[in-house]
């Protein structure tokens, strides 16, 4: 009966790391460029005492799987079409993300939301002014970048946003949601194939109805192994005052 309420609790444990996982899913469920998690199991014998015994081990993966994309006609806006990432630096640390809401801060450099910059062959992107003076008329000047992340204004090539990709994508490491760090060991690689689209942002590939889907399924699995706990608690304690008599 020590085994049953261990094995339980070892469900229960599985059970509240599955529930965590998809709560953040859907936590994200609207987050650009943001990768879903995934867990699975994995099971091996272990030595214990001196005795083989098998364990099961919770393992976490991100979904890499491509999200839709979304026009906003921004040209700042970008998505990636392919495998690869954009390039960010952000107090000295190099992040990849596949969010490419962008934006032009206060001093003309392409960064997000963070303030992290967007990193281009010549380093920290930058691009000039998008309007300016001549005399009293205000001339728009225009904004393009081309599938290879070539960066125009006006015609003129400025600079070349850098996109990356890896060859172990399970190997990323998870920064924040919707950013992603290459430990050790994993290089880093120029990424010549994916497209860049200019005036779309690639929504997260969060699914909320299979998410929902299986927090309920936790829940009930949960609701379960507690009651097996209770009952093999009560048979227990019925074995002990039995036992007692005699």
């Amino acid at each position: 009966m020590i085994d049953r309420l261990t094995h339980s609790m070892q469900a229960l444990q599985r059970l509240m790391k599955a529930q965590e996982v998809t709560a953040n899913n859907i936590a994200n469920l609207n987050t650009p460029g943001f990768k879903s998690d995934k867990l699975f199991y994995h099971s091996f014998i272990e030595q214990l005492n001196g005795e083989a015994s098998s364990v099961v081990r919770p393992q976490q993966t991100i979904n890499m799987a491509q999200g839709n994309f979304e026009s906003t006609e921004n040209p700042f806006d970008l998505a990636i079409e392919g495998e690869g990432f954009f390039k960010l630096e952000l107090d000295g640390q190099e992040l990849l993300t596949r969010n490419g809401r962008f934006r032009l801060n206060a001093d003309g450099f392409l960064v997000n939301d963070e303030g992290a910059n967007v990193i281009g062959e010549n380093g920290p992107v930058s691009v000039p002014i998008l309007h300016e003076q001549s005399g009293t008329a205000e001339t728009e000047q225009r904004i393009e970048i081309s599938k290879n992340g070539t960066v125009f204004v006006n015609d003129e090539k400025i600079d070349k946003i850098e996109l990356a990709r890896v060859e172990h994508l399970p190997g990323l490491e998870r920064h924040a949601a919707g950013y992603y760090t290459a430990p050790p060991g994993l290089e880093v690689l120029k990424d010549s194939e994916s497209a860049v689209l200019q005036g779309f942002f690639e929504s997260g590939n969060v699914d909320p109805l299979q998410e929902m889907v299986a927090m309920m399924n936790h829940a009930g699995m949960f609701e379960a192994q507690q009651k097996v706990m209770l009952t093999t608690d009560e048979l227990l304690s019925r074995a002990t005052n039995t036992i007692a008599r005699f």
